[in-house]
């Protein structure tokens, strides 16, 4: 996947995740304005807690990632092309692909 091709589908996942934001966000307040006063103020703080909370713990494992490189910390995407094998499919030793740093996930 070229860098550009990597960037249009990143654009992709904002505007899709943006698009079931806005769903989300009239369907609820579609069901709160049907609710108690006080029910409706419980529905606002959890869904403005779970917003930050999500805001939070994307910037930090964004943040974190190249902390994890730098400490070697890392793996790579077995799934992805540039990772190196051999005719029968099995990895080339030592293991060559790009870095994915493990508080992400490998």
């Amino acid at each position: 996947m070229s860098e550009d091709e990597g960037e249009e589908s990143r654009r992709l996942l904002v505007w899709v995740t943006g698009a079931l934001a806005a769903f989300a966000v009239s369907a609820l307040v579609g069901v709160g304005q049907s609710l108690p006063r006080n029910l409706q103020v419980s529905l606002a703080a959890n869904v403005g807690l779970s917003a930050l909370g999500f805001v939070a713990t994307a910037s930090i494992i964004g943040g974190l990632g190249q902390c994890f490189i730098k400490a070697n910390l890392r793996g790579i995407d077995l799934n992805k092309r540039t990772t190196k094998r051999d005719a029968e499919g099995n990895l080339v030793r030592p293991i060559e692909g790009i870095p994915i740093p493990e508080s992400q996930g490998t």
